[in-house]
């Protein structure tokens, strides 16, 4: 690697792409029974 952003790009990104998804994954699965309370319909 030639400089320390493309060292921080090269090993960061993976982690926080897999990060991202697993957090898309748990907000979705929390939002679907919580989303009848917050749109004021239970």
């Amino acid at each position: 690697m030639k400089s320390i952003m493309q060292c921080l790009i090269c090993f960061n990104l993976p982690f926080t792409i897999v990060k991202g998804l697993i957090d898309v994954g748990i907000s979705m699965l929390i939002y679907k029974p919580l989303s009848p309370l917050l749109k004021g319909k239970h």
